[in-house]
């Protein structure tokens, strides 16, 4: 279950579903062509939200209860793992 988004959030969860919108207009082509998911990678890195998945101990900006890798859960597996799985060897 999602912690309820705070006000403070609610930037972040808007670029998080503009980034899903965009990545899912390309997940067909880029699936058919058997491509990968960089353009969209440097997207969300540039976007900032990264950071919100690295706790504020080790510099980022993520509260108690943040789920940004869940607000892109509507966006090509490949694309929506990649904040997870970054963050983790981080």
């Amino acid at each position: 279950m999602n912690a309820p988004v705070t006000p403070a959030q609610r930037p972040a969860l808007a670029i998080a579903r503009e980034l899903a919108g965009q990545f899912a207009q390309s997940a067909v082509e880029r699936d058919e062509r058997g491509g990968t998911p960089k353009a969209e990678r440097d997207a969300l890195r540039n976007s900032g939200l990264l950071s919100l998945v690295i706790p504020q101990a080790f510099g980022g900006q993520a509260p108690a209860g943040t789920t940004p890798s869940r607000w892109c859960a509507n966006s090509p597996g490949s694309t929506a793992r990649w904040p997870t799985c970054s963050a983790s060897i981080t």
